[in-house]
């Protein structure tokens, strides 16, 4: 069986696959497809690549290592994983079963989508997920955010401080004092998106009002900022610790409370849902896999 199994093949786990590589120990990296989120590549007009900080073409570079080196990544998915007397073993969706000694789980999270007109054909092109990745873009432009209650407020915050003019919807509960301080943000109290309008990019949305009114608003774009779902169903009950939401609990070494069993990216209370984050986690991870496999783990814990 390997030392190392890796479940995920996004920044995080595709980062900790190349690590192990390099390392010469002996890993597989299992999942459906490799590279997760930067697949997607925004569109817009007038868009400025140079104004991102990206990670994806880092990301990139591992997924053509990996695609090379055919021995360390297998291309399918996990049902569950659960403990054994020595290490752990993955069920995969076809029936098949893999064991390791030590495990980086890197499943990432999903995206809870607004779920109105639009939004999936607009996806990228005006309609995102992570202010913190794009609010650079909307310097001096007209953005919607609708999402919940935290999560929403603070993409808010972030476009406005960016030079964005902001409404924002569906985040409920907020105090009157917050409206009032954030700048730049025009709070849209009792109003619900219900759909999202463009050709090829976002050009409108349609709000309703309480009593059932209807009527649009120009933007350049939507974010959908509901909290996502972790991917962390298929850990054996009892298997990781998890938070209120389903994240693994991880420390600062990305350790679970399971020796052996490690957690990087998105599926961990970390959840920054940043690229180059995620990148850094899944290193992190290796190198904390790599000591426990070498029984220098618990020594310093």
């Amino acid at each position: 069986m390997p030392e190392l199994l890796i479940i995920g093949g996004g920044p995080a786990g595709l980062t900790a696959a190349v690590y192990a590589v390099r390392r010469r120990l002996d890993v597989l990296l299992i999942s459906p497809e490799l590279g997760g989120m930067t697949l997607f590549r925004p569109s817009l007009p007038g868009f400025e690549e140079h104004r991102l900080i990206r990670g994806g073409e880092l990301v990139s570079r591992f997924v053509k290592e990996l695609e090379y080196l055919q021995f360390a990544h297998s291309l399918a998915a996990v049902d569950r994983l659960e403990a054994t007397g020595q290490g752990f073993r993955a069920h995969l969706a076809g029936g098949q079963t893999l064991e390791a000694r030590a495990v980086i789980l890197a499943t990432g999270c999903t995206a809870a989508p607004l779920e109105v007109p639009g939004e999936r054909e607009l996806f990228l092109k005006g309609v995102f997920g992570s202010a913190t990745s794009y609010a650079p873009l909307f310097l001096d432009r007209t953005v919607l955010v609708a999402g919940d209650g935290p999560r929403a407020a603070r993409s808010a915050s972030e476009l406005a401080a960016s030079g964005a003019k902001v409404f924002l919807v569906g985040a409920s509960g907020l105090p009157a004092s917050w409206a009032a301080a954030a700048g730049g943000v025009t709070l849209l109290e009792g109003t619900r998106l219900q759909a999202i309008r463009g050709s090829k990019s976002v050009e409108e949305v349609v709000l309703e009002e309480r009593d059932g009114t209807r009527r649009t608003l120009r933007v350049d774009a939507v974010f959908a900022e509901r909290e996502p779902r972790p991917n962390s169903g298929l850990l054996a009950a009892g298997l990781a610790e998890l938070d209120g939401s389903g994240f693994v609990r991880v420390d600062s070494r990305c350790r679970t409370r399971r020796p052996g069993l490690f957690a990087a990216g998105d599926v961990t209370d970390v959840h920054r849902e940043q690229i180059l984050v995620a990148v850094g986690e899944g290193a992190k991870a290796c190198l904390s896999a790599m000591d426990y496999l070498r029984g220098r783990a618990e020594e310093e814990r």
